[in-house]
């Protein structure tokens, strides 16, 4: 999981940019009005959005804030609804100011699921009555500004269950075996499939080898002692990776 401030960020430039928009944040909020819409925001790779799903199915229909990276999984979901991505916001600061206007007014219900320096900044500036955010071992002192706007904080620690904590910024109750996970609700399945992967003998098995968190990247002498091990089990393997 990845839950982490983003040190590539100015932080700096967010607090800034934050006091700086707060004047208008407070006047448009005397003009905000009900619209009863969920957003999500988690910008973090695959493994991280099959994580939040047990919380999207609980909210029923969302909005969410993510990376291409799960757009294949996310535009197959029929619990979201509308999709943006980080990666068109990400360079420059007029196009941050820009998808901040946006959701500025735009939501009741915010759910900070990845808080990385950008993501808080998005959504300490909007003005949703309900905003829960999730708060990393590893949150940095200057971030305690953008917290101040959250209605509650859930505090992910080494020890817990990323999955729970998700479902615990809709309700304190829930618990991992709340809801189930998915990939797309409904399970969404090729009509066809890659010749590489029909005409596999054996057993044929996915392997990710790398990982959005350095951390959890095995080494590859590791995978390769593994592979020697595993060579006389009939299975393919098809390993996955990042390629950046």
């Amino acid at each position: 999981m990845t839950v982490g401030p983003n040190h590539g960020d100015d932080y700096l430039t967010y607090v800034l940019l934050f006091i700086l928009f707060s004047p208008v944040k407070w006047v448009m909020k005397f003009v905000h009005g009900r619209t009863g819409k969920n957003l999500v925001i988690q910008t973090a790779k695959i493994g991280d959005y099959i994580n939040i799903t047990p919380l999207l199915s609980h909210l029923g229909k969302s909005d969410a804030l993510l990376s291409y990276s799960v757009a294949p999984l996310a535009e197959r979901d029929a619990t979201l609804e509308h999709m943006w991505y980080i990666e068109d916001h990400r360079s420059g600061l007029m196009k941050k100011i820009k998808l901040v206007w946006q959701l500025l007014n735009r939501y009741d219900n915010i759910y900070l699921l990845h808080p990385t320096n950008l993501n808080l900044f998005i959504a300490a500036c909007c003005n949703a009555s309900n905003k829960q955010f999730l708060s990393s071992y590893r949150r940095k002192g200057y971030q305690g500004l953008f917290y101040l706007t959250a209605s509650g904080v859930v505090y992910h620690e080494k020890n817990t269950l990323t999955l729970e904590n998700y479902l615990k910024l809709a309700d304190r109750s829930f618990t991992k075996e709340s809801y189930p996970k998915h990939a797309t609700l409904p399970l969404w399945k090729p009509e066809t499939l890659p010749a590489e992967i029909t005409q596999a003998p054996g057993i044929r098995i996915g392997i990710s080898v790398t990982a959005g968190n350095q951390a959890k990247t095995i080494p590859p002498l590791i995978w390769c002692l593994l592979f020697d091990h595993l060579s006389d089990l009939p299975c393919t393997f098809f390993c996955f990776w990042r390629t950046e």
